[in-house]
């Protein structure tokens, strides 16, 4: 689950700074169920429940299902039920950290530079690739960028071809960073930037 968000610079402030009073850039969690199956010869199911506390009783609780399938797919399933005085929500997705070796990416949504909800009619809709950090904005203080609109598909592959395939049953938005959203949260300086290894 991805709640934190860097806020930035150029508006936002104080939705974050009551999602951070919130407790929702720290929250707690505490695994509170677990479970699998095997329904057919190729096929393994495994959920896992968590309850995911901020403060003044705001929370989730956040259940993921994988389902993994003998042809290599897996089918991710994640459903957030809040709870408590909770603040608007700057993200509430997914993240995932891989080596840096796949920096390969290739998207199918709007491009070729970043774009947002309220101004992907600046992106081209088609398919695009760059290298993971391309996209990586000089703001004069580092903040999270390179945001994907409208996207049907990203890959993120070695030079070799192999890694990973995301589809998702409906448009989402999504990005390739170098940093995660709470190392981009710490930096001060542009040359805070220069270390890339994921």
């Amino acid at each position: 689950a991805a709640f934190f968000k860097k806020m930035k610079i150029s508006g936002a402030e104080n939705n974050g700074e009551t999602w951070e009073s919130a407790g929702l850039a720290d929250m707690t969690m505490t695994c509170t169920a677990f479970d699998w199956e095997q329904p057919a010869p190729a096929e393994v199911r495994v959920s896992v429940t968590l309850s995911m506390q901020g403060k003044n009783g705001c929370g989730f609780t956040f259940k993921t299902t994988y389902t993994v399938l003998g042809d290599g797919r897996v089918i991710c399933d994640n459903r957030f039920t809040p709870h408590g005085p909770l603040p608007v929500l700057p993200r509430l997705g997914a993240m995932l950290t891989l080596p840096a070796a796949y920096k390969q990416v290739r998207w199918l949504g709007f491009g070729p530079w970043e774009t947002y909800p309220d101004r992907d009619a600046c992106g081209q809709f088609g398919a695009f690739t760059e290298t993971c950090g391309d996209t990586l904005a000089y703001y004069a203080k580092p903040q999270e960028c390179g945001s994907k609109e409208q996207c049907r598909y990203i890959s993120l592959t070695d030079e070799a071809g192999d890694g990973l395939l995301v589809f998702g049953e409906v448009p989402y938005a999504c990005s390739a960073l170098p940093f995660t959203p709470q190392e981009l949260s710490g930096m001060q300086h542009l040359n805070d930037t220069l270390r890339r290894d994921k």
